[in-house]
């Protein structure tokens, strides 16, 4: 790519493109958005999962331990991930947003407008807490108390912020997915 076709700016016009799926840390998120992947949507991965999978390789600060140098990375990262799907047409569905980045209160002003500016579109799609499905991995190392505790901050950031919140029930995931579809635009539909 060259260096002048890098426009981050440009991701502003096209907010309606990006829809989220937040959520409960464990539940149930990644199965969703391989269903989605699978029928044909762009799915933008979640920047805190690459970021501790590269800072633990390299034996970085920028884990969650540094927080403010961990979210310094994962906002970057959506930054740029938005930034280059713009490339493609259609809808982007992103695992987490900035939004979520930002949810532990007094952030400083540039992280607040690094939200403002890669806003996503207004329906954001939500993954309760559900304990039963609830599992650590290397890069959820968290328990289910944590993570609830997490996810009712994020939401109050999500509503403070003017998103409409839309909760995906829990059922199986073929179900989930249904539910999904028949609230997104098709894969590749023009905004």
């Amino acid at each position: 790519m060259l260096e002048e076709s890098y426009q981050p700016a440009a991701v502003e016009a096209a907010r309606d493109r990006f829809f989220v799926i937040t959520g409960c840390s464990g539940g149930g998120k990644s199965s969703l958005l391989a269903g989605l992947k699978a029928v044909g949507y762009p799915v933008i991965e979640e920047a805190g999962r690459q970021v501790v999978r590269e800072q633990a390789l390299i034996g970085g600060p920028g884990l969650p331990d540094d927080i403010d140098h961990f979210l310094d990375l994962t906002i970057s990262r959506t930054i740029y991930a938005m930034t280059m799907a713009l490339a493609q047409n259609g809808p982007m569905i992103m695992d987490r947003c900035i939004v979520d980045q930002i949810s532990d209160p007094g952030q400083p002003a540039w992280r607040l407008e690094a939200a403002r500016r890669f806003a996503v579109n207004r329906t954001v799609f939500v993954t309760p807490p559900w304990p039963e499905i609830f599992a650590t991995d290397t890069e959820r190392r968290h328990g289910f108390v944590a993570a609830e505790a997490m996810y009712h901050q994020q939401m109050r950031t999500y509503r403070d912020l003017g998103y409409d919140l839309v909760h995906i029930p829990k059922s199986p995931v073929p179900d989930r997915i249904a539910f999904l579809l028949e609230r997104l635009p098709p894969p590749g539909a023009k905004p």
